[in-house]
C-alpha cells in the first residue's frame, strides 16, 4: 500500500555482463547506457490499483501517467544531460504489489572486456 518511486532521471551506467566462464563480470569496454526500459509484469487484471509511471515534459512544465500494462515495455532517455526524462512510480494503491523490471539499453561500440574483480 502506498509504494512509490519520488520524480528521480535515471542514471548512465557501463555495459557489463557475464564472464565467458560464467564465474564473474567482465566490464564491455566503449559502451554506456542511454535507455531506460521499464517492463511491467502485473496490471489492473491482476488487482494492481495505481501504479502509474509519471514521465515529466523536458521543461518540467507538464507529465503524462502510463499505466502499468502487464507484458508491455516503456523506454525512455535517461542519464544527466538534455533530453533525460525526468519520471516517478505513481504510488500503488491496495494490497496488490506492482511488479516490473528495469533494464539498460546499451549503446557504444565494445571494444574488449577486462575483469571487474
Amino acid at each position: 500500500e502506498d509504494d512509490r518511486f519520488e520524480r528521480h532521471s535515471d542514471g548512465v551506467f557501463p555495459g557489463q555482463g557475464a564472464n565467458e566462464r560464467g564465474d564473474g563480470v567482465d566490464a564491455w569496454v566503449g559502451t554506456n547506457s542511454r535507455l531506460s526500459m521499464l517492463l511491467y509484469l502485473t496490471d489492473a487484471g491482476d488487482g494492481l490499483r495505481g501504479g502509474e509511471t509519471r514521465l515529466w515534459r523536458l521543461d518540467g512544465g507538464g507529465h503524462v501517467d502510463v499505466p502499468p500494462r502487464k507484458g508491455s515495455a516503456l523506454f525512455f532517455q535517461h542519464g544527466a544531460g538534455p533530453g533525460s526524462v525526468m519520471h516517478e512510480g505513481r504510488p500503488v494503491e491496495g494490497a496488490i504489489p506492482k511488479y516490473m523490471t528495469r533494464m539498460n539499453v546499451l549503446y557504444g561500440r565494445r571494444q574488449g572486456t577486462r575483469p571487474l574483480y
